[in-house]
């Protein structure tokens, strides 16, 4: 396990640097085409590749589009176009900063369109290369409820080009000389949260002595401890868990919530008068809604959006989620929901304090006590003020299960730093070209339905074991 991590590590370092020379090519291929050889000055070349460098080092390091392998090839070219166009614009606002740098926008065009044609060659290729080099490494999956079946799921419909998922062990049945039978024939193990914590303890510590990757589904304790700090008292070591924000933090984030929301307002004005007049021309009702929801110390607010679906939606409902091919949603308000621009005037409750540009998505009480009868934590969300995105917005979807998207919000409240804000906001840009993401909720699948899809069967034992097999075998 160990020389195959320096063996991957390698292989994305190289992929790193490959990356850089394309992109370092195709922008002087493009400042040649478009200025010509007599209009090649190497100092302006030079500025350019210097402020894409530096460009280059922090957005591909967030986006990471090198990971080929790691990730399925849409999946990867997606993070390449998002991280080549976040790129090229961020080279292109700097030049403005530097009037006496007029350098065609042409040619960052022309290296945008040159750039991605071969990355998608070359990320092919190179997809190509990692299959042929990379070993399916076998999986076991163990826990107590119905969350091993879940990562089950999971892994099966979207890293099964990785890992090849074998057995399901349920903890209550199995004691640990059982369990360890079957982790010494796979790669990774993986632990569900409600793990008994004995048998988790030594499955830890065996999985370290044998050099096997452990994933672990975090618990919201978990989690509440994941941002403490090592240190000593004297001699002795302690962890202290803090999760205190620094005043200057918070002042540093409200000045970005206003500067981004006024900058939001100007850039996307074209698309809040589209927004409006499609609105009207679809129904003639009102164009915006408001909602009563929750923000920080559940301080209730009224949140502004385009209307996406009929008028009184909710009279013969209720409150209740948007559902996948909801029939209350209008034609129009399904553009606005899969392109966003419905939430776009929140920019104004951003403007007001009611709202950050990043944060837990602001939840409506009704619905917000029913998930903190099911899970009392719940509560803890409105330690931060809402947002507008993120992190269950960028790492999950709308239909991401309530409990996980309490996790990643619980997670960032935690772990809040400016600079997570900021790569937020960088996901957030590639989200909006993710369709999938703004799906409604849907049904979940079973393990049998998601294992066919893939050409495999599920054989439930009677001992607690629960056996993957390929159709094709």
């Amino acid at each position: 396990m160990r020389g195959k991590f320096f063996s991957e590590k390698s292989f994305f370092t190289l992929q790193l640097l490959v990356d850089y020379g394309i992109i370092a090519v195709a922008l002087l291929a493009s400042y040649i085409l478009v200025s010509g050889y007599e209009g090649l000055a190497l100092f302006s070349y030079r500025e350019i590749l210097l402020t894409a460098t530096i460009f280059y080092g922090i957005v591909f390091t967030i986006y990471k589009p090198y990971n080929c392998g790691k990730k399925k090839y849409s999946e990867t070219m997606l993070s390449t176009l998002v991280a080549l166009a976040v790129l090229h614009m961020a080279v292109i606002i700097t030049g403005y900063f530097f009037k006496e740098s007029k350098i065609p926008n042409g040619i960052f065009l022309c290296s945008f369109f040159m750039s991605a044609i071969v990355f998608a060659l070359i990320k092919r290729l190179v997809f190509s290369l990692y299959s042929r080099i990379h070993t399916k490494e076998r999986a076991v999956i163990i826990g107590s409820d119905q969350t091993k079946e879940r990562i089950a799921a999971k892994l099966i419909q979207h890293m099964d080009h990785l890992h090849e998922t074998r057995y399901i062990l349920d903890s209550q049945l199995l004691n640990f000389e059982e369990i360890r039978g079957y982790i010494d024939g796979c790669d990774i193990v993986y632990l569900s949260h409600d793990l008994d914590e004995e048998i988790k303890t030594q499955v830890m510590y065996y999985c370290y002595e044998k050099h096997k990757a452990v994933y672990l589904s975090p618990s919201v304790s978990w989690i509440l401890q994941s941002s403490g700090r090592f240190t000593t008292l004297d001699d002795m070591p302690v962890f202290v868990q803090d999760n205190h924000v620094a005043v200057e933090e918070l002042f540093l984030k409200r000045c970005m919530d206003i500067f981004l929301a006024f900058l939001g307002l100007v850039l996307t004005s074209p698309l809040l008068v589209l927004g409006y007049m499609g609105v009207k021309i679809q129904d003639g009702g009102p164009a915006f809604y408001s909602q009563e929801r929750l923000t920080k110390d559940n301080r209730s607010f009224k949140l502004i959006k385009f209307r996406s679906m009929v008028m009184d939606a909710e009279n013969g409902t209720g409150p209740v989620l948007a559902a996948n091919r909801d029939q209350r949603i209008t034609p129009f308000g399904r553009v606005l929901r899969k392109t966003r621009i419905d939430e776009l005037p929140q920019l104004f409750n951003v403007i007001r304090g009611d709202m950050s540009i990043v944060g837990p998505r602001p939840e409506r009480p009704e619905l917000a006590l029913g998930y903190i009868a099911e899970f009392p934590q719940y509560r803890y969300r409105t330690k931060f003020k809402a947002g507008m995105t993120g992190l269950a917005q960028v790492w999950g979807k709308y239909n991401t299960s309530f409990k996980d998207k309490l996790l990643l919000d619980l997670y960032y409240i935690n772990n809040f730093s400016f600079v997570n804000d900021i790569k937020i906001l960088f996901f957030t840009i590639k989200i909006v070209f993710k369709l999938f993401a703004s799906d409604g909720v849907g049904q979940v699948q079973t393990l049998e339905e998601v294992a066919l899809e893939r050409n495999c069967r599920v054989i439930r034992r009677h001992d607690g074991i629960i056996e993957m097999k390929s159709l094709e075998s």
